[in-house]
């Protein structure tokens, strides 16, 4: 109860923190408050004068004299604390007891300023404004504790009420009224103040959890030690210095914790670290001559980097930690900690360089314990570098899940979370790294070809290959015949390496065409994500896998366009069906003998209101890798009936309209049921919807595939082979499905006028059809020669610009009606001339 009324009456002691951030809060106040006090009373001085020099106002030169004194004093108290609270704000800096005594000065010289004024304005009759609006400065706006408050209001409202008594005597009802006009300024005092007071406390509650935050950022919370991040963020300076680099742990450590239980292992880390402060602490430093730090590198490893201190004086303090622990015994138990030491000295010439010592220290620190016990090897960079390109080093020692078991190199998992930490400190020492991702494009033919144990000897050989041209990097195997590179090499001389693995996978992958396809990503100056990084590296690789004529893509901001806009697609497929803006285009099918419209091709386009028209090209590939374009298809189904029912109702007549089905659309959905489902909800007859399918999807003759082509057939529909063709043009196509219709890729009029093969195999492609009972059609017609060559040959039906572009709904109808297009009679639609 005490410490409550403590805390009310404001006796209660804050801390430093809380009275500083309490003094600036006053300080702030009375910038705005002497300001408006020295105005207003320069004002007022400039007022009275100006009255008794022109006779306007009712002053005495008498008056002017007795006041001018009480008005300058003000005048300058409040200059002082305007000039105390500028500096100490700017210098956040804050000298309590004079700021405590200034605000009390200025406080209680603005208080008897109002009382002397007020009472010679109360004397001939006026109000006590002057002394309110000083109170209010002085215990509202410069913020007391409320004991001080309370001591402050109630001395000098007594004081007034004393004056005002002996004026006129202060009747009962002024009496009441100054009294109730007390406790409001009191109680707003004591407001400002909780508010005030909180909100110092919170800050100092916010700053101390930001601290925390911080210090367990970069300081190892068991030993109190710099973490690893904080080595990170020193790599930059070490680089152009002769340094040592050592690393120390514990031998048998597991022991220790398995004998005992880690409690016990916590307590011989503390205490490690808690000498190795006493050893170390007294030589850390940063300077241009001399460098020294220590820290916890994780488990029960530590890490001291030191540059300008003679390599004598860092062995004799690391056998002095070694003996000291030694000869300890761990409270509690019978153990002596030894401590076992890798240290590798030289010059870096860059944060790399200082990585590689701190690998070749470790491997220093394993070929020491190998030795015994409290064992100390010294190397150096330039003895490791060559017995590391030599062979005689062999591989750092990483953990089973840390190593890809085919090809020896650091798996996904090392590169992920190592690659943050090098990509920091690389950019910090001012290099551009660079992330190359590499594919092998074709290596599953080469699997299916030589067999697997053929496909693991090429990628050991191109895993070692690549190890050894890019030895300065981070080298690793992602997966199958993917792998990652982090380098800091620069652009030509990664580049130059990319060319010899080209080389050798050349000469390793025999009969069958393989293709090093590489993806690259350059980081800005504020990226610092290697999974990031890693990933647009990836997108960049696979944006060129099926282009034959691009080895390498350097992610830009072109792909990141294309990238926003896929993830746009993807994301508002649903909301573009359900507000109509996919829209159906149709192209004429024209009979070649007669031209009159036998058929209508659909085809998808998508209005957006972020991205305007998008044409199919944009949306119909990024659908099918997330498995999404059975959406679109449903949609288009839908839309075609909805279209061929509203012709139906305005007496025009139909004709067939055909929709391009993808691959995947067998895969997630029953698609012949779904489209049954559809022509059953708009009642369209089943001959007026055939589905076209691209050779291409063939490929993977899928059980679904094959069952589902089959059930179009028995149900009525007409089957097209679309782009017959473009791909591999398998005829066992032709053999083992049953198509309606042979759609001949555009492709083949390509140079139709300059190339002597085009007309021999269109007019054979377009016999065979007729051979095999399929109606063969073929798109691209743009010129009359090429209608007349195809009608020559006896192709059926033709499809282009030359009769006609995509049009939306309401243009082929127009261009219909208009009379450019005869529709043929409804028994001549499918049937033959």
């Amino acid at each position: 109860m005490r410490e409550k009324i403590a805390g009310w009456l404001g006796l209660k002691r804050d801390s430093a923190y809380v009275t500083d951030e309490f003094d600036f809060e006053n300080m702030r106040t009375s910038l705005y408050m002497s300001s408006v006090i020295i105005i207003l009373e320069i004002w007022m001085i400039f007022s009275a004068v100006h009255g008794v020099v022109t006779g306007t106002r009712d002053r005495t030169p008498y008056w002017i004299v007795s006041h001018i004194g009480l008005y300058l004093l003000l005048i300058i108290v409040a200059f002082i604390v305007l000039i105390h609270s500028i500096r100490s704000l700017r210098a956040k800096k804050n000298r309590h007891r004079l700021s405590l005594g200034l605000f009390a000065g200025f406080s209680l010289t603005c208080i008897l300023f109002g009382v002397y004024i007020s009472y010679h304005d109360y004397a001939v009759g006026e109000q006590l404004f002057t002394f309110v609006s000083l109170t209010v400065f002085g215990l509202c706006l410069i913020v007391w504790r409320p004991i001080i408050s309370l001591i402050i209001s109630g001395c000098s409202f007594y004081l007034m009420y004393l004056l005002m008594a002996y004026v006129d005597g202060a009747s009962y009802a002024t009496r009441v009224n100054f009294f109730v006009m007390w406790l409001c300024i009191f109680m707003c005092s004591i407001g400002n103040y909780s508010v005030r007071i909180a909100h110092a406390r919170r800050s100092e509650h916010l700053s101390q959890a930001i601290e925390q935050l911080q210090k367990s950022l970069y300081m190892d919370e068991l030993t109190g030690l710099k973490n690893r991040n904080s080595m990170n963020d020193d790599l930059a300076e070490l680089p152009g210095r002769d340094i040592i680099v050592a690393m120390a742990d514990v031998d048998n450590f597991k022991y220790i914790n398995d004998t005992y239980n880690h409690t016990v292992g916590d307590e011989v880390l503390r205490r490690i670290a808690q000498v190795m402060k006493e050893i170390f602490l007294p030589l850390c430093c940063r300077s241009e001559d001399r460098w020294l730090e220590i820290y916890r590198y994780g488990g029960d490893g530590f890490l001291l980097f030191a540059s300008g201190y003679p390599m004598e004086e860092i062995r004799s303090r690391i056998t002095d930690l070694q003996d000291r622990m030694h000869r300890e015994v761990i409270s509690g138990t019978d153990i002596r900690t030894s401590l076992s030491c890798g240290i590798c000295e030289g010059r870096p010439g860059g944060v790399i360089d200082v990585l590689d010592m701190i690998r070749y220290s470790d491997h220093t620190l394993y070929e020491a314990k190998r030795l015994g016990r409290k064992q100390t090897l010294v190397d150096t960079l330039a003895s490791m570098r060559k017995k590391e390109e030599d062979g005689k080093l062999g591989k750092r020692m990483l953990s089973p899940h840390e190593t890809d078991p085919l090809t020896g190199l650091t798996n996904m998992h090392y590169f992920r979370s190592h690659a943050d930490k090098l990509l920091v400190a690389s950019m910090l020492s001012g290099e551009i790294p660079e992330f190359l991702y590499f594919d092998i494009n074709n290596f599953k033919e080469f699997n299916e070809t030589y067999g697997f144990q053929m496909g693991d000897r090429l990628l050991k050989c191109l895993a070692e290959n690549m190890e050894e041209l890019f030895d300065r990097s981070l080298v690793s195997r992602i997966s199958d015949d993917h792998f990652i590179v982090l380098t800091g090499d620069a652009p030509e001389t990664s580049y130059g390496k990319i060319t010899r693995l080209r080389e050798i996978l050349k000469v390793e992958q025999r009969d069958v065409k393989l293709q090093l396809k590489v993806g690259v990503y350059r980081p800005k100056n504020d990226e610092a994500d290697a999974s990031l990084a890693c990933d647009r590296a990836r997108i960049a690789c696979d944006s060129i896998r099926d282009q034959y004529d691009k080895l390498l893509y350097i992610y830009d901001e072109e792909l990141e366009t294309r990238l926003h806009r896929s993830h746009y697609i993807v994301t508002h497929i649903d909301e573009a069906v359900e507000k109509g803006h996919i829209k159906v285009f149709y192209q004429p099918i024209v009979r070649l003998s007669d031209g009159k419209l036998t058929a209508l091709e659909a085809l998808a386009r998508w209005e957006d209101p972020v991205y305007g028209f998008l044409s199919p090209a944009a949306f119909i590939g990024v659908l099918e890798e997330h498995h999404l374009i059975h959406k679109l298809d449903l949609c288009m189904a839908e839309l075609i009936c909805r279209n061929l029912n509203i012709a139906k109702e305005m007496g025009l007549r139909l004709v067939p309209i055909s929709l391009n089905l993808s691959r995947l659309d067998f895969e997630v959905c029953d698609i012949v049921r779904e489209m049954q489902d559809i022509l059953t909800r708009y009642d369209i007859p089943v001959e007026l919807l055939d589905i076209e399918i691209t050779e291409s999807a063939l490929n993977d003759q899928s059980e679904k595939l094959v069952a589902a082509m089959h059930e179009f057939k028995d149900a009525g529909f007409r089957l097209w082979l679309d782009d017959f063709g473009s791909g591999y043009s398998s005829l066992n196509s032709l053999k083992d499905f049953p198509f309606d219709v042979l759609k001949i890729d555009m492709k083949f009029l390509t140079g139709f006028e300059e190339n002597a093969w085009t007309k021999p195999i269109l007019e054979s492609v377009v016999h065979m059809a007729d051979q095999i009972h399929m109606m063969a059609l073929t798109e691209g017609v743009e010129t009359d020669a090429q209608r007349e060559f195809l009608r020559s040959i006896g192709c059926e039906r033709a499809q282009g610009y030359f009769f006609g572009k995509p049009m939306n709904r309401d243009d082929i109808t127009e261009f219909i009606l208009s009379g450019k297009l005869t529709v043929a009679d409804d028994n001549d639609l499918w049937g033959g001339e």
